[in-house]
């Protein structure tokens, strides 16, 4: 079942936008993606396979949270990509204890 894009996430008590941008964009920034946080817009690039862009849209969601709860980390990419790429990989090879969990909230 395919679902499409949310064009909003929650994120706390913030709404969040969610985009797509073109590969020019993505030059530009020389970023897969970003958060916004003044703007509360998370953007991803279009291109990416769908995998990575699972991870990138991941990696993007926990900077918006550290950013609301107020987290002062040091290395904040390096933290939010290997988390964005641990959950990820944790997530798809468990798909039915995912399930599980969310019947728990």
């Amino acid at each position: 079942m395919k679902c499409s894009a949310p064009k909003r996430i929650k994120i706390l008590n913030l709404t969040y936008k969610v985009e797509f941008c073109s590969k020019t964009d993505r030059v530009a920034a020389e970023a897969d993606g970003w958060c916004d946080f003044e703007n509360q817009t998370i953007v991803i690039y279009e291109g990416l396979a769908p995998e990575s862009k699972a991870d990138c849209f991941l990696h993007e969601c926990i900077h918006a949270i550290g950013e609301a709860m107020g987290v002062e980390w040091t290395k904040e990419e390096q933290i939010s990509r290997r988390i964005a790429t641990g959950l990820c990989t944790l997530w798809k090879e468990n798909p039915s204890a995912f399930r599980w969990w969310r019947n728990l909230l």
